[in-house]
């Protein structure tokens, strides 16, 4: 908002896509606000955004609106003075802002550009060792080599930091930036239910540093920071999976009641478990870990 005497103003927009009110005063500041029109012609401001501008000795402000029928629509503004700026702003941005601050309830889906923009690359750009070793049967033909590289990139996933965009989510759903969500309200006689949740394809984890997100995310592909006991690789629905490889890996099978529970927590050191020619195996029945993510042609329980 603006805090001295206003130098332009101007409304754009229709009832079908909202009023928008841009204003600009000696502050050198754009500031944007929403119009509400409610039957009995009662209507009322609410501040939405403001940046700043270039110019000084603000003397004039215009928008123009593009035609609204196009996906594509903007609003033009022109601010004047000691020169000139010229902003774009998109009305549908608008439009799901007053929505997320409407909303009592919110589900973020997220895939694999959440995780591009923290710098961690996509399957697209994944080496190809890497789509090679996403195979379950590669852990029992090649042990130590398939969890070198589940290890390195458990790791990298441990060690980069999340970008501003987690943040931005964390505002909005831990620390009341959308004064609209409910709060835990009461889903059933036993249990509470968030007002907000993530639904998630990614495996980094990141979404678990943040205590706003740690009991409300669904990682419907796991998670490569935990990793757990790897004896029911061979195993489908119930029976032994077909082919040499699995008869040899499944002859060996000796589950015990821990291995199912157990969950192991990537460090530096892979500390946390036994380790036997150079790879991780789980202590309670001495088969070789697994990070707990869902690979191709998975059909571990």
């Amino acid at each position: 908002a603006s805090s001295s005497a206003l130098k332009g103003i101007k409304l754009v927009g229709s009832e079908s896509s909202g009023y928008r009110l841009y204003t600009a005063g000696h502050d050198q500041r754009v500031a944007l606000w929403g119009l509400k029109v409610s039957a009995g012609n009662q209507s009322g401001l609410e501040y939405l955004s403001s940046v700043p501008v270039d110019v000084s000795d603000i003397n004039c402000l215009d928008v123009i609106s593009t035609d609204e029928r196009n996906r594509s629509a903007l609003d033009k503004v022109i601010v004047c003075g000691e020169g000139a700026e010229l902003l774009s702003v998109d009305p549908c941005l608008l439009r799901a802002a007053g929505a997320l601050r409407a909303a009592n309830y919110l589900l973020i889906a997220v895939g694999a550009g959440m995780s591009a923009d923290s710098g961690l690359a996509t399957y697209e750009n994944m080496p190809e060792e890497y789509r090679e070793l996403c195979n379950p049967l590669m852990l029992a033909q090649e042990t130590e080599r398939f969890q070198s590289l589940w290890k390195n990139f458990s790791l990298l996933y441990k060690n980069v930091r999340p970008h501003s965009g987690y943040d931005v989510l964390d505002r909005w759903c831990g620390k009341g930036k959308l004064r609209n969500l409910v709060g835990k309200v009461k889903g059933g006689a036993e249990m509470d239910t968030s007002s907000h949740w993530i639904y998630s394809s990614n495996v980094d984890g990141h979404f678990g540093r943040f205590e706003s997100f740690d009991s409300c995310v669904c990682e419907i592909h796991g998670r490569a920071l935990e990793w757990r006991c790897a004896d029911k690789i061979g195993q489908d629905q119930g029976s032994n999976r077909s082919g040499r490889q699995w008869d040899q890996w499944n002859k060996e099978r000796c589950t015990q009641d821990g291995c199912a529970s157990t969950v192991f927590y990537i460090d530096d050191s892979m500390n946390g478990g036994d380790s036997s020619a150079g790879f991780t195996i789980c202590k309670h029945c001495k088969k070789p870990r697994r990070p707990n993510v869902l690979m191709f042609h998975d059909t571990d329980e």
